[in-house]
């Protein structure tokens, strides 16, 4: 006789050989008891769960002579036949291979046909997702209004591909994955009866591989006694080295030496690992698992519900998690959880994987910026409540005590109160680090070596001083809570040196944003006549003053206010002329604008509403069949551009010639990158149009 598998040798038959399963197995149980059976039912889950199995269950339950009962007898005529396989009356289907919508026609007229010596006639049809979309709508009546005599049980693993219009007439019972604990027992039982014994450990290895499935254990479980060579006997090295298991220890080890940040420690251990365990995707989730487990013990102690395994490796992992920071352990396991997705798309893994254990081990912590916040925090009290030192009695007036102490949104070099130029936002590149505040003097002697001043900045006066200044300028002491203000010649007065940082040696290079607090507005684009910036009723512009192209900015600045959509079509045309009754665009004619604005279109007759109404009177169309051109045809989207080119020229220029951000370049050793304009947009009137 051949061997039988004991995936096979164990199905369950009946609904209390079931395993991890209750909630299912009690409902329909439930329902054959109060003779409430749905003429349709629809079970989903994983692979290896006992879908199929439970349909068997359930169909024997219907069919037994004894019945319809929820514990058949299993010894009549149906539930051996039933058992078995060779039923007439419970049809047993396979989805994959019977999708088509003629399989589905056949089924239908088969139905209504009584059963020949069962009471009820059943269809199993598995993996029910594989049907076609028509062979599901051929069904749907069916399934609807079955014969009296008619129940479906349907089993898929997918259930997000069966029509709704299918999962809306049939009754779904969802089966839950097999936890680990579940499995271990289960699989226990089967040993029993087997005559084999495996270690716990193993069996805790065996449950983690098959992955909440039910027959893949069991499966699993017939690999490990065929490799055995006692299977009275089997060791937990045994099952490690067939199932290409690493050793939690040596993964344990592996991970501590990362924690560590021993580069040649942790390759020499992954060496050891990878020849202990063939499948290094399974290799990569068990440090991932390690890493979370670290996780879990870090946050709830001692958590035996959360963390399968033994008594020896949970204090391993008690006296690693004592070691580390949480914080370390969820970035740690961050990084590496991207290098374990990519896995499956590399074409060498292994290279893959010590590069991202390499990675782990250079990799400089992260500190939440809250932390980092409340340290600087901390650090600007501590030094403001330090007390300066006078070190000469020119110096004998009291200095105020600005405070360093940062705030989240706002560092204390994020703002420099100028006067005139305009509101800009400036980024530099420091080669300088950190700095930390300290309590200064204002006659503390100056550094031994000056910086070199970088490119792009003018070399400010050598004055011992500078710092000090500097540092005042960027947290002006204001007693009655208002800003500085500046002498006629524009330039900030002196401020009583309070504390300042001490720049600390680095190479690392960092970002300074400095915006400039003037007063200085771009103002929007004038109207004539005293015209609101918005609203849907307005006086008519007094156009034939302007420059053409400047009326036609004003118009269009109008109809952006009115219809975004033709906005967006006028923007971007040339304008070639326009005069009373007359309007001439430029713009190609097999463009898709020509198409919009073609005469009779609804485009068109908007704009001539528009034109009407703030223009006065009708405008004849016409065309130049050219683009758009800056020199000789601009359109308003390119003069805006052009502006706005301008305005940052000139903004970078008028930063370069900053005093104030000159000397913070100095101080800091940084140049100057860019400047962004804080305002939206130049004024419209700032530069004369183009001819």
């Amino acid at each position: 006789m051949a061997y039988l598998v004991l995936a096979r040798k164990y199905r369950p038959q009946s609904f209390a050989d079931m395993v991890g399963q209750e909630h299912v197995t009690r409902t329909l149980a439930n329902a054959i008891a109060h003779d409430r059976v749905h003429h349709a039912y629809l079970f989903c889950g994983v692979r290896g769960l006992g879908k199929t199995t439970a349909a068997r269950i359930l169909a024997k339950c219907l069919v037994c002579e004894e019945g319809p009962t929820p514990t058949p007898c299993g010894t009549c005529a149906q539930c051996e036949a039933v058992a078995t396989g060779n039923s007439v009356d419970v049809v047993e289907i396979d989805g994959a291979s019977n999708n088509s919508v003629d399989d589905v026609r056949s089924l239908r007229e088969k139905v209504h046909y009584l059963p020949q010596s069962a009471r009820r006639k059943i269809y199993i049809i598995d993996e029910v997702h594989m049907l076609t979309a028509s062979a599901f709508n051929a069904l749907l009546k069916t399934l609807e209004e079955p014969p009296p005599h008619v129940t479906f049980l349907f089993a898929t693993t997918d259930p997000h591909k069966v029509l709704p219009t299918i999962m809306s007439r049939v009754s779904r019972l969802d089966f839950r994955p097999a936890s680990d604990a579940t499995l271990t027992a289960h699989l226990k039982h089967i040993l029993a009866c087997e005559n084999v014994m495996v270690e716990d450990d193993g069996l805790e290895i065996l449950a983690r591989c098959a992955e909440n499935s039910i027959r893949d254990s069991l499966t699993l479980l017939d690999k490990v006694i065929a490799f055995a060579d006692q299977p009275e006997h089997i060791t937990t090295s045994e099952v490690r080295t067939i199932l290409g298991q690493a050793d939690r220890f040596m993964v344990a080890e592996l991970v501590a030496a990362v924690f560590k940040r021993d580069a040649q420690a942790t390759l020499t251990r992954f060496a050891s690992l990878c020849e202990q365990a063939h499948n290094l995707p399974r290799l990569a989730v068990a440090i991932l698992q390690h890493f979370r487990d670290l996780a879990v013990l870090k946050a709830c102690g001692d958590a035996e519900v959360l963390l399968s395994m033994g008594e020896s490796l949970r204090t391993c992992l008690r006296a690693q998690a004592q070691s580390v920071e949480t914080i370390t352990v969820s970035q740690h396991f961050d990084r590496f959880s991207h290098t374990v997705d990519r896995l499956d798309d590399s074409r060498a893994p292994r290279l893959a994987l010590e590069m991202g254990l390499l990675d782990l081990v250079y990799a400089e912590p992260l500190t939440p910026i809250g932390e980092l916040i409340d340290e600087l925090r901390a650090g600007g009290q501590s030094a403001s409540n330090a007390p300066a030192t006078d070190a000469s009695p020119s110096n004998s007036t009291p200095s105020n005590n600005a405070t360093s102490e940062l705030a989240p949104a706002e560092s204390p070099l994020s703002r420099v109160a100028t006067t005139g130029g305009s509101e800009t936002v400036a980024s530099t590149t420091s080669t300088s680090g950190p700095v930390a505040p300290t309590a200064f003097s204002p006659t503390a002697s100056t550094p031994t070596a000056e910086p070199t001043p970088a490119p792009d900045t003018a070399t400010p006066p050598a004055d011992p001083e500078l710092t000090n200044e500097l540092w005042n300028m960027l947290n002006p002491p204001a007693p009655n809570g208002a800003s500085p203000e500046s002498d006629e010649a524009g330039n900030a007065p002196p401020l009583t040196p309070t504390t300042r940082p001490s720049p600390a040696t680095s190479t690392k290079p960092r970002t300074i944003a400095v915006v400039d607090d003037t007063e200085h507005r771009v103002p929007p684009p004038a109207v004539p006549n005293g015209d609101p910036p918005r609203g849907p009723t307005r006086d008519r512009l007094d156009w034939r003053e302007l420059e053409p192209i400047r009326a036609w900015e004003a118009f269009l600045g109008r109809v952006q206010n009115e219809d975004a959509m033709l906005y967006a079509i006028l923007v971007e045309l040339g304008l070639a002329q326009l005069e009373t009754g007359h309007l001439r665009l430029a713009c190609p004619c097999e463009s898709f604008t020509r198409q919009q604005l073609r005469p009779g279109s609804d485009a068109s007759a908007r704009l001539q509403e528009l034109l009407s109404r703030h223009l006065g009177g009708a405008f004849e169309l016409s065309w130049v069949d050219t683009a758009a051109s800056q020199a000789q045809l601009p359109s308003v989207a390119q003069l805006q551009h052009r502006r706005e080119a301008d305005h940052r020229a000139r903004l970078y220029t008028e930063a370069r010639q900053h005093p104030q951000l000159v000397a913070l370049l100095h101080a800091f050793s940084g140049t100057l990158e860019k400047v962004e304009p804080t305002s939206s947009r130049p004024n419209a009137g700032e530069l004369a149009p183009t001819a």
